[in-house]
């Protein structure tokens, strides 16, 4: 057996690991991660590009997804991967970016986003995270948040519940908008949507709103600290593990018409016992 070959690939395939061991696997890969942006963050000769659609990326996205995928793939070389930066995929499995669509009958997937908020990594605002997501036959299985910075975690994974930091948490029961915190992300620019007359409605019969922006709404809501979160404009890696964490917690995430997927780019998370009636405010 060569050197190179990593024994536990062979030994334990993929298919016979459960979620709590992909977990396990998922918090060696972020405090790889939360490695690097720390030594990138609010760096002064941080390298910047803005891609096509007008977001940026760092070196540090690069580094992170560049590294997340070796490990990943030394361990389980038949592992697909679907990430945000294709450049890092087109090296390791010399293909583009996979297509957005869920996962074949099969197959196992680990979605990746390097840095979630990047417009706030290079600001200099500590509320960035990696996200890791396993898709196994196109249904998430198990999902992580890592926010390096803040030395924050959440992770969940298919019927064992989601955590913070170790502890194990619940959405909140309020089943009424005007006791609700209402949290949304952009309502101008790049990062908005096309529903801000719906959205305004919505909002005004919840007595307080509050615009964290990217992962950290949806946690909030994990959390049981907010009752739903709104987003636009989202991709796979942006959704998944929020998906699997939110829903662990006893919550609910689809995207605005109802559909149970992160293949669509707008998404409303809640507490699961609101999540009907905020909808309702978008049909």
């Amino acid at each position: 057996m060569g050197d190179n070959v990593e024994i536990s690939a062979i030994l334990v395939p993929m298919k016979k690991l459960t979620t709590q061991d992909w977990i396990s696997h998922m918090h060696e890969w972020c405090d790889e991660a939360d490695q690097i942006s720390r030594h990138y963050f609010d760096s002064d000769n941080l390298s910047i590009e803005i891609k096509s659609d007008q977001s940026p990326v760092t070196i540090a996205d690069q580094k992170i997804e560049e590294t997340l995928i070796k490990s990943a793939l030394k361990l389980f070389p038949d592992l697909s991967i679907l990430g945000e930066e294709s450049e890092a995929l087109k090296e390791f499995q010399g293909a583009e970016k996979q297509a957005m669509v869920p996962g074949k009958e099969g197959t196992f997937r680990l979605i990746v986003d390097p840095i979630d908020a990047t417009r706030n990594f290079v600001r200099g605002i500590p509320y960035v995270a990696t996200l890791l997501g396993l898709e196994v036959d196109g249904v998430v299985v198990a999902g992580m948040v890592s926010s390096g910075i803040r030395k924050d975690r959440w992770w969940g994974s298919k019927g064992n519940g989601s955590f913070y930091g170790g502890k194990q948490i619940k959405c909140s029961t309020i089943d009424n908008l005007d006791e609700s915190l209402a949290l949304h992300s952009s309502l101008f620019g790049v990062e908005s949507g096309k529903h801000n007359e719906q959205m305004f409605n919505l909002l005004s019969k919840t007595p307080r709103q509050r615009a964290f922006g990217d992962f950290y709404n949806h946690m909030i809501v994990a959390n049981g600290c907010a009752e739903f979160a709104i987003d636009f404009g989202l991709k796979p890696w942006d959704v998944a593990p929020l998906k699997i964490i939110i829903e662990e917690a006893g919550g609910t995430l689809t995207s605005l018409s109802g559909e149970n997927t992160i293949y669509e780019s707008n998404i409303v998370s809640s507490n699961g016992v609101l999540h009907d009636t905020v909808l309702g405010y978008f049909k």
